[in-house]
């Protein structure tokens, strides 16, 4: 019988008496998914009223789709620069608090340029800097965000709880933006049925408002880290011989990073992540832009609905990721997500049906699909979490690849979605296709081995 290493054997017995000391209480756990908020609130406007935005009310139609791949391209740039600064120099905390601060600053920005105060080219490179500015901040906050978990968590019963209240706390954030939305769009001239340049004041006070939710938010947040004894949790992890053994070699940690590089299963999960993450933003996208399609198309939808029927697909989302919370606890991964995508994909064959659609049917599918994505999005956050593991010196590379991965396709897809021709009915085949992303998802989920 071989004799145990006796410095292994006393990092367990500190890991072993820290995970029951230092469990993280349910107000540390909501602090938490406060840390997201801002970014939440934002990424809501972002994807779902930007697009209405700049089409309708800036009258920039055909740049629209190049300020949204911008965006995106510029947020899988910082992403990848950030998840490996976040590892390397500073606390995740102090990258969050940077990425906060240059949200609050920039977001805004963009819904306070009237369309006549520049010209055209100055619209352009003002619209195309804030933007980048913007996304800048959003992929620190959002990393470091994620990369807070593996190291504030001590089991994967933690960390998808963690995962499952980041979330819920996001659909909150979501369905908070739109009762904001529909309070100011349904005060308007009864002659307006559509989105116009008339609506700008609206969209200015929208994000305004959201931005003092936002900070409040976050300052939440980090009283919860100091209330969760947050920078103690970091001196325990890095105690143990793992970390301290490997990080005091440059050496050594390039040979971690290069292990962590060419793992052919990391790039397995990043796209079961990156689908989940596109079936989701193509919904937030467009889903107003098709009912305000639908009106032109004079089916008795009204301007309200693209703030109600959206609001449904969050609301049926918060409920299904509060059930995840307990699910989780008995049912794997893979199970959890196989259900979600043919929720999702049934929400799609219904939109491809040639039946006239209604309120009751927009309701439907709007539940159908937030509750399919909800599933989805929250299991693969899971499913990354528990690839990282213990392991939380490579937190900030793993969530950098995965959210980088996540952007690029992004932007590709929205701009193409932009690019082609725009027939009738454009916007419903657009969310109908889209149930080919749980279905790639299911196929690459299947393929990776056993974490």
């Amino acid at each position: 019988m071989s004799k145990e290493n006796p410095q292994k054997q006393k990092s367990d017995e500190i890991s072993n008496n820290n995970i029951d000391e230092s469990k993280l209480s349910t107000l540390t756990k909501i602090g938490y998914g406060c840390g997201h908020v801002l970014n939440d609130l934002f990424a809501t406007v972002w994807f779902s009223y930007t697009l209405l935005f700049l089409k309708y009310v800036v009258l920039m139609p055909t740049e629209a789709g190049s300020f949204m791949m911008l965006g995106q391209l510029t947020d899988a740039f910082f992403s990848a620069i950030v998840g490996f600064l976040t590892d390397l120099y500073g606390t995740k905390r102090n990258w969050h608090f940077i990425g906060s601060i240059i949200v609050c600053l920039s977001f805004p920005m963009i819904f306070v340029m009237q369309r006549d105060v520049l010209p055209y080219w100055a619209k352009i490179f003002y619209f195309s800097a804030v933007i980048a500015l913007f996304q800048c901040g959003w992929a620190t906050v959002q990393i470091s965000h994620l990369s807070i978990i593996p190291e504030y968590s001590n089991s994967e019963k933690e960390r998808s709880e963690l995962n499952a209240v980041r979330f819920s706390m996001s659909i909150l954030s979501n369905i908070t933006v739109f009762v904001i939305a529909f309070v100011f769009l349904h005060i308007r001239d009864k002659h307006a049925d559509e989105i116009g340049p008339g609506d700008f004041d609206k969209f200015r006070n929208i994000t305004l408002l959201l931005t003092l939710i936002g900070i409040v938010a976050t300052i939440l947040f980090y009283v919860s880290l100091s209330y969760g004894k947050y920078s103690e949790r970091i001196k325990e992890k890095n105690a143990l011989p793992l970390n301290s053994v490997e990080d005091l070699s440059g050496k050594k940690t390039s040979i971690r990073i290069m292990n962590v590089l060419t793992n052919i299963e990391l790039y397995k999960v990043a796209f079961v992540y990156t689908f989940s993450r596109l079936f989701l933003l193509i919904c937030i996208i467009y889903i107003p832009i098709w009912l305000n399609e639908l009106m032109k198309l004079k089916t008795g939808q009204t301007i309200e609905n693209i703030a109600i029927i959206p609001l449904t697909f969050f609301a049926s989302s918060f409920v299904v990721a509060v059930l995840l919370k307990f699910i989780n606890q008995n049912i794997s991964q893979n199970i959890i997500y196989s259900i979600g995508s043919l929720i999702s994909i049934f929400g799609c064959i219904i939109i491809a049906l040639p039946i006239d659609i209604k309120v009751i049917e927009l309701l439907g599918i709007a539940t159908l699909l937030g509750a399919g994505s909800s599933i989805t999005q929250v299991s693969s956050m899971c499913i990354v979490s528990n690839f990282i593991g213990s392991k939380c010196e490579n937190g900030g590379l793993v969530y950098s690849i995965v959210t980088v991965c996540d952007k690029i396709f992004s932007g590709i897809i929205i701009f193409i979605i932009e690019i082609i021709g725009k027939q009738s009915s454009y916007y419903t085949g657009v969310l109908a296709i889209n149930g080919i992303m749980p279905v790639l998802g299911l196929l690459v989920l299947f393929s990776i081995r056993k974490l």
